[in-house]
This record gives structure tokens, C-alpha cells and sequence, in this order.
């Protein structure tokens, strides 16, 4: 996962990644939770599990 921040309109991004399987659940969790917090707003990229272990393991997994 990782943080972004936006320097026009101050929004926060919270990314996270991994399997492909929870990616429909975690979408409507994320768009419902978006429409609600303009200024904290999520996404997932469903890239798959041993893909997103292999972004953790080079330290693409933690909050910058």
C-alpha cells in the first residue's frame, strides 16, 4: 500500500494491491468510501498475489 498525495485539492490516496479474487468487493468498498471522504479516497489494483508479495519484498508495500 502506499500514500499519495494530492497538491491541487490536498486528497489523500490510499493504494493497495494484490489478488485478483476480493477486487469486485474491495471496488464498490472503495467507491462507496470515496463518495463519502473526497479528501481520503482508495483504489486497488488487482495485480495478483505473487506479483504484489514481489512488491513488498522490494519494499513497494509500505507508506511513503
Amino acid at each position: 500500500m502506499g500514500l499519495v498525495s494530492g497538491s491541487a485539492q490536498q486528497t489523500t490516496i490510499l493504494v493497495g494491491a494484490g489478488s485478483t479474487l476480493p477486487v469486485t468487493l474491495f471496488t464498490r468498498w472503495a467507491r462507496e468510501y470515496n463518495q463519502r471522504s473526497p479528501q481520503l479516497q482508495m483504489r486497488y489494483l488487482p495485480i495478483g498475489t505473487s506479483e504484489g508479495i514481489k512488491q513488498v519484498s522490494l519494499g513497494n508495500g509500505v507508506l511513503v
